[in-house]
């Protein structure tokens, strides 16, 4: 059996470039809009969003929009978020809300179908970001809103290889070394695949590591015999194959604590 990394173990790291608090902290950061110029395709086809995806780090929340030919152009800027199209005010979870607009993109395929996974949005428990809400597509216009627990200071800064737009948005000067996670609520932690309930999303991260390295190191294939993560005791069910490698959504619980998650 070919050895891969968990899917969601991928959604979470992939463009989650790290960087230190102190690289963080020397940088430069705006509360004014932020306009990035379209960069250039090295490649020919209709330019889509293909992922969006978001992570908590020592000293900033990020997120991360990825595109399959080129990053557009875009803005960032504080203020109401509205839709595309209707232009209807978009609700969102916080006290603060950025608008991310981009121009000469689409989020949909040819048969008009989303060409990205989370159009629901995400819902967080970061100390600064609090939701990712998906504004609409219209006409080469694709809008995001996020949801902030304050008013924070914001990069924003494009990375190649894939093509990929990332906002880092600073914590707050007091944020708790620890998420607090929402009781009895059950959240998604940056991606739709990994959920928690009355745990944090940076322990959660840890037991989807945790998890995969037990199974790796001689647990084998996982299944209805429990795996001692953090506390908590995991199972696995069959979902199927996908790409020839075989699926299973873990499930790991103490009492009213869980976190569920895909893995194959």
């Amino acid at each position: 059996m070919r050895v891969r990394i968990p899917a969601v173990a991928l959604g979470l790291l992939a463009g989650l470039i790290s960087v230190s608090h102190a690289a963080f902290a020397g940088s430069a950061l705006s509360t004014g809009p932020v306009r990035i110029p379209a960069k250039l395709a090295l490649d020919s086809g209709l330019n889509r969003l293909v992922d969006v995806r978001a992570g908590r780090h020592p000293s900033f929340d990020r997120v991360v929009f990825e595109f399959n030919h080129a990053v557009p152009g875009a803005t960032v800027r504080y203020g109401t978020v509205r839709t595309q199209g209707r232009g209807n005010e978009l609700p969102l979870l916080g006290r603060a809300f950025l608008a991310v607009d981009f121009t000469g993109t689409a989020a949909h395929d040819d048969n008009g179908r989303p060409s990205f996974a989370q159009t629901g949005g995400m819902t967080l428990n970061f100390p600064t970001l609090t939701q990712v809400g998906f504004a609409g597509d219209f006409e080469g216009y694709v809008s995001f809103g996020l949801g902030l627990s304050a008013r924070a200071g914001f990069r924003v800064f494009t990375l190649a290889n894939p093509p990929r737009l990332v906002v880092d948005l600073a914590h707050p000067a007091r944020a708790p070394g620890r998420v607090r996670p929402t009781r009895h609520t059950l959240i998604s932690c940056g991606q739709p695949e990994l959920q928690a309930r009355d745990v944090s999303c940076s322990l959660a991260i840890d037991v989807v590591d945790d998890y995969d390295g037990a199974i790796y190191s001689g647990v084998g294939v996982p299944g209805s015999r429990p795996v001692a993560v953090r506390s908590l005791a995991c199972t696995g069910v069959p979902l199927g194959s996908g790409d020839g490698y075989m699926a299973f959504r873990i499930t790991c619980r103490n009492g009213s604590r869980l976190v569920s998650f895909r893995w194959e």
